[in-house]
């Protein structure tokens, strides 16, 4: 049969014809397997041989196969002499020795079938892994070629330039320009004479709307005409068309990002208050920011030589604007089931009618009602309305609720970490954008009414504090600051924001909600305002 001669050479060929050799195998097996299912002569050989030698039945070995090859093959001479035994005896040994003729090769058959299954189920591995052996040699070359051809991250979408505002009196003119997203942006005058009353604002990766490109013409203020255009795919220009007689200051806002313009019709040459040369440096000194970053904490009596410039001038107070923060989507701070916005403007109504019915001056509100309103718009309504002092109405709030008192700023650079967390809650912004921001300022300050604002701060503190402890309220005097507000940039008058009160305290949110504490408090920033305007009355007469 040679079968043991078949499983090397079927195990030493190459898997590249597995089928063609596992169905010769199963053949093989077959053909063997029929053989010997049809071969029955093995026991008649074994009965003639025990009758003519019946002393050569010897008992089962333990290695059958040579003995079952000798009575396969009777030519071998390896037959042992006869030995005389009954036939029954005989028969009995026969018949257990007649299927172990068979058993060898069946047990052969069984084990190459059992191979042949294992060769089978080796066929369908090998099937595989010729694929498998010609993915893996791609896959390296495939990453390769995913990095190299890996698309690079699109750009961010072009920022909108957004519809502009502005605001304008005859004298003075704002326009507010909001971007979609924070752009890099370059600011340019004409260089030719023919055109020198133009400002171009130009911005990167920006992009107009059709329906805003439309000029915009002004009849009042410095500015008369604003075109947003398009330059090109990516590049966005707004042009203004001036008066070329305004003083011009851009500077820019955070969250949402926006450019301000502030333009100021240029004032005719002061008058000489004094015959001594040296008196125009000192008033040039009041006007200048505080380059040291000191707060500005003015006496409330002061040298002729230290009177602010509306005191030298005499100029009276007619009208006064009165800002309630927040407004509408913006709720300012919150706590205890209170919202700011509601808050500051009960007091600030409450201010405009003491101040209307007992002394008589026009108070504006920059708004009356639960409104939005950017804060750009607010000191824009105020300059607008050619109003004589400002002052914006807010409630404070902090992470400790411990933390309580009442206390005032005024615009300058922030010289504490306080003031700028202060600035950063009412700006609604960082205090990483209020950082950004000083450095606009310093630029922007330069003749801004410092000295007049940090004097009316003053007043308003003092009225506060005195008040609200003279009506027996426990009250912390936190005292003057100062911080870079968004609300009070660009103010031409004086201008302060005072923090009536922290909602973040139980006790003080309690009083907040109590109508005796807000009208003392709205009474109180009133008697500070009346105070700074006889103050200069005072001052003025002394001259």
């Amino acid at each position: 049969l040679k079968i043991a001669e078949l499983d090397p050479q079927e195990e030493k060929k190459t898997p590249l014809q597995p089928k063609a050799d596992a169905e010769r195998q199963l053949q093989v097996l077959r053909t063997i397997a029929k053989s010997l299912a049809s071969r029955k002569a093995p026991a008649p050989v074994l009965a003639e041989s025990a009758k003519q030698k019946p002393a050569a039945v010897t008992p089962p070995r333990p290695a059958p196969a040579p003995t079952i090859q000798a009575e396969v093959k009777p030519a071998t001479p390896a037959v042992t002499p006869p030995r005389p035994a009954p036939a029954p005896t005989v028969q009995a040994e026969v018949k257990p020795a007649t299927p172990a003729v068979p058993s060898q090769p069946v047990a052969l058959v069984q084990e190459q079938a059992s191979s042949s299954k294992i060769m089978l189920s080796e066929l369908k591995i090998a099937e595989l892994d010729p694929q498998e052996e010609k993915k893996t040699p791609l896959q390296p070359v495939q990453k390769v070629t995913e990095q190299e051809e890996k698309p690079q991250p699109s750009p961010p979408p072009l920022a909108q330039v957004l519809p502009i505002q502005h605001w304008s009196s005859d004298d003075y003119s704002r326009v507010a320009l909001s971007i979609s997203r924070p752009v890099a942006y370059k600011v340019q005058r004409s260089e030719k004479e023919e055109e020198a009353g133009f400002l171009y604002i130009d911005f990167q990766q920006s992009q107009v709307a059709a329906d805003e490109r439309q000029p915009i013409r002004l009849d009042q203020g410095l500015v008369k005409q604003i075109q947003a255009q398009q330059l090109s795919p990516t590049h966005a220009r707004v042009r203004l068309e001036l008066d070329a007689r305004a003083d011009t200051k851009i500077f820019t806002l955070q969250d949402p990002f926006r450019v301000v313009v502030d333009l100021r019709r240029l004032p005719p040459p002061a008058p000489v208050l004094s015959e001594s040369p040296h008196e125009p440096e000192k008033e040039q000194q009041i006007l200048a920011p505080d380059t040291k970053k000191t707060p500005v904490r003015p006496s409330l009596s002061r040298t002729p030589e230290e009177l602010t410039l509306a005191q030298q001038l005499g100029l009276g107070v007619r009208r006064i604007v009165i800002d309630p923060g927040h407004g509408g989507k913006d709720t300012g701070a919150t706590g205890f089931g209170l919202e700011e916005k509601h808050v500051v403007l009960n007091v600030a109504q409450k201010i405009k009618d003491f101040m209307e019915k007992e002394h008589n001056y026009e108070v504006l509100l920059t708004r009356d009602q639960d409104v939005f309103l950017p804060l750009e718009a607010r000191t824009a309504f105020a300059n607008t309305k050619g109003a004589d002092l400002f002052v914006s109405i807010h409630v404070n709030a902090h992470p400790n609720a411990r933390v309580k008192g009442v206390e005032t700023f005024f615009l300058n650079l922030a010289t504490n970490p306080e003031a700028m967390r202060v600035a950063a809650l009412e700006n609604a912004t960082s205090t990483h954008s209020i950082s950004e921001m000083q450095d606009i300022l310093s630029g922007i300050l330069q003749n801004t009414k410092i000295a007049e604002s940090s004097l009316l701060a003053e007043f308003i503190q003092n009225s506060m504090i005195k008040g609200l402890r003279q009506a027996k309220y426990t009250v912390k005097d936190l005292g003057v600051k100062q911080a870079p507000f968004y609300v009070l940039i660009g103010a031409q008058m004086p201008a302060v924001l005072a923090e009536i009160a922290f909602i973040s305290n139980a006790e003080e949110a309690k009083r907040l909600q109590d109508e005796r504490y807000l009208q003392v408090i709205a009474e109180q920033i009133a008697a500070g305002l009346i105070a700074y305007i006889e103050h200069l009355k005072t001052a003025a007469l002394r001259l």
